[in-house]
């Protein structure tokens, strides 16, 4: 009944004009002081030279001055990224995750985490632990050693008890034996990994402690391309 009387408000021209777009004068370029706005499709290239598919008002080609600015080498490059959006092999269902006193909420993020082909290949590849320079516990080294025990046991259950070990690391409200938000956790859980991902790359990461430091100055680790 509500559709029918909304419908009878508007006007119907409105509901029968085309929207018409018109390509940009300028292209747009973030504020220099803005850390975290990454260009994806820049007009310039690394070479200098103005794409030819970046154009003005009049079809034309956008001058160089007038092209965002080529932005700094991503921490991992997209290209490698890409080609790990499938599976390298089958596998199996792997084992459950064991309720440890309400962390149903913990289990699901984490077998969600396990099983995303891009993140679980670089873990059991060991791409971060090889390299991470975050001084203390580590959110993304204890998730990438359970992925890594996840895809290689044999076993019907595992028991993530040093991830539930370290709830207040991940989230400081979080309190064992208490029902918590799935969402909330995995959220707290990749800005932690975040941190560690750009820890000593570039201006930012985590705290010795690994609740987390000053916030990252790039956006391009793996973690930032496959989560935002």
């Amino acid at each position: 009944m509500w559709d029918d009387v909304a419908a009878a408000a508007v006007d119907p021209d409105i509901l029968s004009r085309r929207v018409r777009f018109v390509p940009a004068r300028r292209a747009s370029q973030p504020a220099a002081t803005s850390a975290l706005v990454r260009v994806l499709n820049p007009g310039v290239a690394s070479t200098g030279k103005a794409r030819s598919d970046v154009r003005n008002g009049d079809g034309g080609a956008l001058p160089a001055s007038q092209s965002a600015p080529a932005g700094p080498a991503p921490l991992f490059p997209p290209e490698r990224l890409l080609g790990m959006l499938g599976w390298s092999s089958v596998r199996g269902a792997g084992p459950g995750l064991s309720n440890l006193g309400q962390t149903c909420f913990m289990n699901a993020a984490l077998q969600a985490l396990a099983h995303l082909p891009p993140l679980a290949q670089l873990c059991l590849s060991r791409h971060h632990s090889r390299g991470c320079r975050v001084l203390g516990w580590c959110a993304y080294c204890e998730l990438e050693a359970l992925i890594v025990e996840l895809h290689g046991s044999a076993a019907r259950s595992l028991a993530p008890t040093a991830m539930a070990g370290k709830f207040r690391l991940i989230a400081r409200h979080f309190r064992p034996d208490r029902p918590q938000d799935a969402h909330e956790f995995l959220l707290g859980l990749l800005s932690r990994m975040r941190s560690a991902a750009a820890e000593g790359k570039c201006g930012g990461g985590g705290a010795a402690d690994g609740v987390g430091g000053a916030e990252p100055k790039c956006c391009s680790s793996e973690v930032d391309q496959l989560f935002g």
